[in-house]
């Protein structure tokens, strides 16, 4: 994980609401940062971006499974959702995982939403933390 750890504080560093320890969780939520990971439904690569959305705006399955162009794809959809959930944590990750749509559906028809999976972010965006401040590795990276 820390081998991408460059990776995730560069494409958050553009947003002031997204830090690289949420996006760490997200990937090991999602893929375990396994950079070949691949879904039943072909969700690509470390964050497992769906190639049929990404398709859409001209990006292909192989540009999905560069760990750099994955994170910062993910980065700027997470961004994308951040605006409109007005920076509501668990529907900011539910709309990530569910797709915002869907999401605003459940809430519009008076479903509970399932935040299991925005849980689990949470928690190893916890973790993440806890490990990374512990090895000292968060004072080795504020250097770079």
């Amino acid at each position: 994980a820390l081998l991408y750890e460059y990776i995730f504080r560069h494409e958050t560093s553009m947003y002031d609401f997204l830090d690289e320890d949420l996006l760490m969780g997200i990937c090991m939520t999602e893929s375990r940062f396994n950079t070949k990971a691949e879904s039943r439904v072909n969700a690509i690569g470390l964050l497992q971006i769906l190639h049929k959305y990404a398709e859409k705006s001209g990006y292909s399955e192989e540009m999905l499974k560069d760990p750099h162009f994955n994170v910062e794809y993910s980065a700027s959809s997470l961004a994308e959702g951040y605006e409109r959930v007005k920076g509501d944590k668990i529907k900011w990750l539910t709309s990530y995982n569910m797709g915002y749509y869907a999401m605003k559906g459940k809430l519009e028809r008076g479903e509970t939403l399932n935040t299991s999976y925005a849980d689990k972010c949470i928690y190893w965006e916890n973790m993440i933390k806890l490990w990374v401040n512990e090895k000292g590795y968060s004072e080795h990276f504020n250097e770079l």
